[in-house]
């Protein structure tokens, strides 16, 4: 659904003000020599990287222009009257009814033959070090104040995030990494270096132990620090989700709810297939039919 993938973007665009892309070499600020006592960007920084390791999912939202909040706070609410309130909140109640079979299955779900092809080694090391964490966000995000299609009437970033986003940091940041490390143990051992400064232009050095530095331009925007990166792309993300939204009935599209409505229908039915499973041979018999069912949609999508 164009819907969808406009909504994605957001996110994305949000996210992306977290932590700079570790393989990213941005061109240094224009002229200036680095600074010796540092730049009001590398502390907004610093402030930034403490609160989110002691998941305080509020300052994500403080570190937005206020413009960008009021772009996020509209687009939200406006998506509200596009969608089908029903089928909106059931399909958080499916997210809870995941998250609830996989805390009950978990062993089922490790063990599955099919899901230990998929994740080998290291891979399957690192999915069960972060399996519990994982529950506990789809916990999270399933009972949070957005599963109701009346709070997305009125969303507000700023509570949101106070509330429901600093619950679902908080269980990102104790993930478990196959080391053994945590998400709060990567951004406690980060430091950050001003390079460069020339007026409202500043280059930052992130530094994480064990991986190579990264350097990433940031800008001045409403008093606000956000990489230089983000500030170019902001406004075509936001006018792609606001076409999208725009192209759309009110009340959503038919075709496409009725195409939510039998996929939701058809998850509630495996789940509690995969719920009913006493034994192990019993849990792989349901996943050997959903593969089986997912590889007949894909090859029918191809024949279109």
């Amino acid at each position: 659904m164009h819907l969808h993938r406009g909504l994605l973007s957001v996110a994305t665009a949000l996210f992306a003000t977290v932590l700079p892309a570790q393989d990213q070499q941005p061109p240094a600020a224009p002229g200036g020599a680095a600074t010796t006592a540092g730049s009001a960007a590398e502390q907004a920084c610093k402030n930034l990287i403490a609160s989110l390791r002691d998941g305080q999912g509020a300052a994500l939202w403080e570190f937005l222009p206020k413009s960008w909040q009021t772009d996020v706070n509209t687009t939200v609410r406006t998506m509200a009257d596009k969608v089908d309130a029903r089928l909106y909140e059931q399909a958080f109640v499916i997210l809870q009814q995941a998250a609830e079979v996989l805390a009950d299955k978990k062993q089922f779900v490790l063990n599955t033959p099919a899901l230990k092809q998929l994740s080998p080694g290291a891979q399957k090391a690192q999915m069960e070090a972060g399996y519990d964490q994982l529950v506990q966000a789809l916990r999270a995000i399933g009972g949070s104040e957005l599963g109701k299609h009346s709070a997305l009437q009125k969303f507000d970033g700023a509570r949101f995030c106070k509330s429901g986003g600093s619950a679902l940091l908080q269980q990102l940041m104790q993930a478990t990494q196959a080391d053994g490390s945590t998400g709060a143990d990567m951004l406690a051992g980060m430091s950050v270096k001003t390079l460069a400064q020339n007026g409202n232009r500043v280059l930052l050095q992130f530094t994480v132990p064990g991986q190579k530095p990264s350097k990433e331009e940031y800008l001045q925007v409403e008093g606000k620090w956000v990489p230089v990166e983000l500030v170019r792309k902001w406004p075509t993300v936001i006018k792609q989700a606001k076409m999208a939204l725009a192209a759309m009935p009110a009340g959503g599209n038919q075709e496409d709810q009725a195409q939510m409505r039998m996929g939701l229908g058809m998850a509630d039915s495996v789940l509690k297939q995969f719920a009913a499973a006493k034994t192990q041979a019993e849990f792989d018999a349901v996943f050997s039919g959903l593969q089986g069912l997912a590889g007949g949609q894909a090859r029918a999508q191809r024949r279109r």
